[in-house]
């Protein structure tokens, strides 16, 4: 256990304070703020906005965290980058 005081044991934490939501809202996210999140900093940003605790669903894949939801969206070509900037890609995103 850390005893330096700069850390805090972490013990206070259960399941109900994982939020479960779908990929869409991220996605929409992204459409609304395209232009303006550079790729690299897309994790970051969805943890940010939606909570470092946050899981994300789709129809294919569950449970995602920030980090693989930025992956997931790439390797499906949900989101293009461009100039360095992630920009959502409306061809490929499903409408349901």
């Amino acid at each position: 256990m850390v005893t330096d005081g700069l850390c805090q044991p972490f013990t206070n934490f259960n399941m109900s304070q994982i939020t479960q939501i779908h990929a869409h809202e991220a996605l929409a996210f992204i459409d609304v703020n395209g232009g303006e999140i550079r790729l690299a900093e897309l994790p970051q940003t969805i943890a940010n906005a939606f909570g470092a605790h946050t899981r994300f669903n789709a129809c294919s894949a569950q449970g995602m965290d920030a980090h693989q939801l930025t992956q997931f969206f790439i390797e499906r070509s949900k989101i293009v980058e461009k100039d360095g900037c992630v920009y959502l890609n409306h061809a490929n995103v499903c409408s349901h």
